[in-house]
C-alpha cells in the first residue's frame, strides 16, 4: 500500500541520512531528462521577454508555458508560468514566479483567462530586506489596486497567526475579455498568503503547514477543474513543496497504489524546471506527508477500536439484515466529497490536523512552534482554531480612483 511504503521509506531515508544523495539523484535525472526531451527556453530568453523573468536561471519551458490569449500587436504572450496537471491526484496547478511591477497586469490576465478562483502565495513581499514579489493584490492598507485593464478590490481579509486569507474581486475594464453579454466583468478570487516559510528554507513545523493546507483545501477550490495558481518568489522551491505535498496526499485519498516520490518530482520538472530547490525542502515534503499519513492511519485504527460492538440476538428466528456498511469506518469517495459544502471539504486532512493537536503534552516537540501546538485544546477543530487565531476584516465596496 502506498501509504505504508511512503512512511517506511521516509523513516529509512531519515535514519540513513539520505536526503543529499536523493536530491542529487533527482538533479542528475532532471538534467538527463531535459537533454533527452530537448526542453528549451528560447521564448523566455528572447530580447522581448528576458526582463519578464525575475531570475535569469528560472523560466518557463517553451513546450510547457501559459500563453496569454488577448495580446496587442506589440505585446508578448509570454508570462513566467507553467501549467502542471496531475490526473492521479485530480489536481491542476499553475506554478509561477512572484509578479514583477511590470508583469502584474499579465498575472491578472492569466488568472482571468484561465478562470482561476484560488491563488496560493507562499512568501512575504519583502524577506531579509529583499523584495521577493511585487504587491499585486489588494490589502487593508490598499483596498483597491489597478493594473492595466484590471482592478483588484479587497472584500474581506482574515489575518491568522501563520497566514492571511483574502477575498478579492477581480474586475476587468477590457470588454474583449468578456466573451459574451451574459458573462460578468468581475470575478471573486480567494487569495491565501502563507507568511511562515523562509526563502530556500522550510517551515519550523509541519503542523503549521498542514493546518494551512487544511484551510486551503476546505474551500473546495483545489478540486475544481480550473487551475490553482501557486507561487513564491521564483515559483519552484516553496511552490514545488506545496504542490508535492498536496498532490501526494490527494493521490492517497484516491487510493493510488504506488507512489515513487523521486520519480514524481522528476516528472513534475518536465513542466516546471527546478521544482524543489534544496534537500531540506525535499525532506520537509516527505516528512509532512509521512506525518499526515501516520495520523490518518492512527485515526482509522482509533475509529475501528471505538466502534460499538454489534448486538447479537440469541433467538434463532431473528435474521439481522446486512446494512452494506461493512465493519470499517465510513469512507468518503471523491465524487461525494466534491458535492459537499466548502466547510466539509478535505475532511480527511482536517481529521489529521485534529489528531496532530491531540498528542500528549509530554511528547517532545521539534520546535517552540510544535510545543505551542501540542498545548492547544485537543478538541478544537480547524475552523474553531482559525476563528480564534484569525482576525477578520470586512472591507466596504470601493471604486477605483
Amino acid at each position: 500500500m502506498a501509504r505504508e511504503f511512503l512512511i517506511s521509506k521516509f523513516e529509512e531515508n531519515e535514519k540513513n541520512k539520505q536526503w543529499n544523495a536523493i536530491f542529487q539523484s533527482i538533479e542528475n535525472l532532471s538534467d538527463k531528462q531535459e537533454r533527452a526531451l530537448k526542453l528549451s527556453t528560447r521564448i523566455a530568453h528572447s530580447w522581448q521577454n528576458a526582463e519578464k523573468n525575475r531570475y535569469r536561471n528560472v523560466s518557463a519551458y517553451d513546450c510547457s508555458r501559459v500563453v496569454l490569449k488577448k495580446t496587442s500587436d506589440d505585446q508578448s504572450d509570454y508570462i513566467n508560468a507553467s501549467p502542471l496537471s496531475i490526473p492521479l491526484a485530480k489536481r491542476n496547478y499553475i506554478l509561477t514566479q512572484g509578479p514583477l511591477p511590470s508583469t502584474c497586469a499579465d498575472f491578472w490576465q492569466m488568472v482571468w483567462e484561465q478562470e482561476c478562483t484560488l491563488v496560493v502565495m507562499l512568501n512575504k513581499v519583502v524577506e531579509k530586506n529583499c523584495v521577493k514579489c511585487h504587491e499585486y493584490f489588494a490589502s487593508t492598507q490598499r483596498p483597491v489596486r489597478v493594473f492595466g485593464t484590471f482592478e483588484v478590490h479587497l472584500r474581506s481579509e482574515e489575518q491568522c497567526e501563520h497566514y492571511v486569507m483574502r477575498t478579492l474581486e477581480l474586475v476587468t475594464t477590457d470588454g474583449s475579455l468578456v466573451s459574451d453579454s451574459s458573462q460578468s466583468a468581475s470575478r471573486s478570487v480567494l487569495h491565501f498568503q502563507f507568511v511562515s516559510w523562509p526563502d530556500f528554507g522550510v517551515p519550523h513545523c509541519s503542523r503549521v503547514f498542514l493546518d494551512f493546507l487544511d484551510r486551503v483545501r476546505a474551500t473546495g477550490r483545489l478540486q475544481q477543474l480550473a487551475p490553482v495558481v501557486v507561487h513564491c518568489s521564483a515559483g519552484i522551491g516553496r511552490s514545488g513543496t506545496f504542490v508535492v505535498v498536496d498532490s501526494v496526499l490527494s493521490m492517497i485519498d484516491e487510493k493510488v497504489e504506488s507512489i515513487d516520490m523521486e520519480e514524481l518530482v522528476v516528472k513534475m520538472r518536465r513542466h516546471r524546471m527546478g521544482l524543489i530547490q534544496t534537500p531540506q525542502q525535499l525532506q520537509f515534503c516527505w516528512k509532512t506527508i509521512a506525518e499526515a499519513l501516520k495520523m490518518q492511519r492512527d485515526s482509522e485504527r482509533s475509529s475501528k477500536a471505538n466502534e460499538p460492538s454489534k448486538a447479537i440476538d440469541p433467538r434463532p428466528t431473528c435474521i439481522i439484515a446486512n446494512t452494506g456498511r461493512g465493519d470499517g469506518p465510513p469512507h468518503l469517495e471523491r465524487s461525494a466529497a466534491n458535492q459537499m459544502t466548502s466547510g466539509q471539504h478535505a475532511k480527511s486532512l482536517t481529521d489529521i490536523s485534529g489528531t496532530i493537536r491531540k498528542r500528549s503534552s509530554g511528547e517532545q516537540c521539534e520546535s517552540e512552534e510544535d510545543a505551542k501546538y501540542a498545548r492547544r485544546d485537543s478538541g478544537e477543530s480547524a475552523s474553531k482554531k482559525c476563528a480564534r487565531d484569525c482576525v477578520k476584516v470586512n472591507v466596504p465596496v470601493t471604486k477605483a480612483a
